[in-house]
């Protein structure tokens, strides 16, 4: 199976750190699914409360997720929003980064359920 066909995905860490074991690989990424929603609802609320230092732990703990899933772009950029919002700097640039968090996720989750899928 060609784990590295995905644009959002590249799950070659996540296959590595458990050894081919499909099981814990179906595990961890079952954890992965399950944090997403979470954190995009902890985003928006954060966002819309303007409680910019909660911002920056929440993606602080969202890039840890992604950056397994093998989503090092997302991993990159939600490291500049933590930076960010734990200075309240350019608070302006936060919903796009929190959009942009839920729409790769979403594709994410697309390719995910497809790999799975195919397991």
């Amino acid at each position: 199976m060609n784990a590295n066909k995905y644009k959002y995905i590249n799950l070659s860490y996540l296959n590595e750190v458990a050894e081919g074991n499909k099981d814990l690989i179906i595990e961890l990424i079952e954890i992965y699914k399950s944090q997403i929603p979470e954190f995009i609802e902890l985003f928006n609320t954060y966002l819309n409360s303007s409680n910019w230092y909660q911002i920056g732990l929440v993606a602080h703990k969202a890039k840890s997720s992604v950056a397994v899933i093998g989503m090092k772009k997302l991993a990159e950029d939600l490291n500049k929003l933590e930076t960010l919002s734990k200075n309240s700097e350019h608070t302006e640039l936060y919903k796009n980064y929190i959009d942009e968090f839920s729409n790769y996720t979403k594709y994410a989750d697309d390719e995910l359920n497809d790999y799975l899928s195919n397991l």
